[in-house]
């Protein structure tokens, strides 16, 4: 038995530090990007090698800038140049879905500024605009009571749109609160 889980350790050993062994870079849930903590691996790296690690964790924006540091004597500085390109179309097709996002979160917000309205009224607009309530129940309101709180949902332009509608402890008020995913 003993003759057998030495092997078997070592094996496992050298099989952590070969799967460990090229993961400079991980992204987080956020999608941001996180550098591994061995400092002294990456430093060693070049600018090219660096902006590959982060053009291959989609973090175009950091990527862009170490593959314009690469120098035009490096071996790679016409991949490099062809990164580049790459991270600036990403990064305006980011940018659009960014714009196209906010559009339409804002077209919702805006439906939800207008004071003197009741709730119902806002909730018969939702329905109007072809959201689904999903969800109710009682929940802590921003002031501090328990109130029924109702969630609504849409699908548009590839994002899914959520609208959260609340009373408030004053009849003559709710909350509302729009995001989308």
């Amino acid at each position: 038995m003993r003759k057998l889980i030495i092997p078997l350790s070592i094996l496992i050993l050298v099989w952590i530090a070969c799967s460990n062994k090229n993961k400079d870079v991980s992204k987080r849930e956020d999608g941001t990007v996180e550098l591994q903590k061995d400092e002294k691996i990456y430093s060693e790296k070049t600018s090219y090698e660096k902006g590959m690690d982060l053009f291959e964790a989609d973090s175009y924006r950091n990527a862009l800038s170490k593959f314009e540091e690469v120098e035009k004597s490096d071996s790679n500085y016409a991949d490099a140049q062809e990164k580049i390109k790459i991270c600036k179309q990403e990064l305006a097709a980011i940018d659009e879905k960014n714009k196209e996002r906010d559009k339409i979160e804002n077209k919702y917000k805006r439906m939800f500024e207008k004071t003197g309205q009741y709730l119902h009224e806002k909730q018969n607009k939702l329905l109007r605009n072809g959201f689904r309530e999903y969800q109710s129940g009682y929940e802590e309101a921003p002031d501090g009571s328990d109130q029924i709180a109702m969630y609504y949902s849409k699908e548009e332009d590839g994002y899914t749109v959520h609208v959260r509608l609340q009373y408030s402890y004053a009849m003559d008020s709710h909350y509302a609160r729009v995001w989308i995913e």
